[in-house]
């Protein structure tokens, strides 16, 4: 009966450490528990362990293949015929040529519309007598467009009559209104409507913009093309490189002409 009680009290007693002590469960079987020691400070069981042995590393010896290229190693010398099919320098000149003719179309007017931006790019002589100087008018003016009137707000009451000259002389055939009492720096631009002859000249300035553009991509193309011509490859090389420059044209020239007619469909439109 002692004995009994003293394994009960052994297990709860166990039990109690468990959650404190973390001790783990398969320990506290009924087999193993008489074999505890019934102190109630002390309950410590074995636990089996492995040992664990290290070596040292082992190493391959170092051949003369194993050694890393120094830091400052010069990269690989381009040949001849890597040059011969680098189109870097024509794909960079024909866009550019291209990004030029959007930017130009977008200033066109159409439908009785003007971009602000062409009174940005106009010339204005500032000053007096023989201290005067020509500035663009962005330099001295800021332009809001109001649907069918552009606002051209300038920063010096003293510039009104010049940047209304400049407006007035521009190629755009504006007449700008004189500025109101209550706002004497704001010059009102109004846009007149266009006419069929106004269409048909906007469409022109098209069509040279998009000559242009292709007259850029051509003077590319001679460029590259002599630069083939000037290196020293096989005739297949050649023939290659060749080919690979007139696909670029090519698509050069369908990106032209389709912003090109997309642009004289907007501004002939009625």
């Amino acid at each position: 009966m002692a004995s009994s009680i003293s394994v009960r009290a052994s297990r709860s007693t166990i039990q109690s450490y468990v959650t404190r002590w973390d001790v783990p469960r398969r320990l506290l079987s009924g087999a193993q528990l008489p074999a505890l020691e019934h102190s109630r400070f002390q309950h410590t069981t074995k636990r089996a362990s492995r040992s664990f042995t290290t070596s040292a590393p082992c190493f391959k010896k170092k051949g003369k293949n194993d050694s890393a290229p120094p830091a400052n190693a010069a990269a690989p010398k381009t040949t001849p015929v890597d040059a011969l099919f680098d189109l870097s320098e024509l794909e960079s000149k024909i866009l550019k040529a291209i990004e030029r003719l959007t930017h130009e179309l977008s200033l066109l007017r159409g439908n009785g519309k003007i971009n602000p931006d062409l009174l940005l790019d106009l010339k204005v002589k500032v000053g007096k007598g023989d201290e005067k100087e020509t500035v663009l008018l962005s330099d001295v003016a800021h332009v809001i467009p109001h649907g069918r009137i552009i606002d051209v707000i300038v920063g010096d009451e003293e510039h009104i009559k010049a940047v209304t000259s400049a407006i007035r002389a521009s190629a755009h055939s504006l007449n700008p209104n004189p500025p109101k009492p209550d706002n004497p720096l704001t010059i009102p631009v109004p846009i007149p409507p266009p006419t069929a002859e106004s269409r048909q000249q906007t469409v022109e300035q098209a069509k040279v913009l998009g000559r242009a553009a292709n007259d850029a991509v051509q003077h590319a193309r001679a460029g590259h093309n002599k630069k083939i011509q000037n290196t020293k490859a096989r005739s297949d090389d050649i023939k290659k490189a060749k080919e690979d420059m007139e696909k670029v044209v090519k698509r050069s020239k369908e990106d032209i002409k389709r912003l090109v007619d997309g642009a004289v469909q907007v501004l002939d439109k009625h």
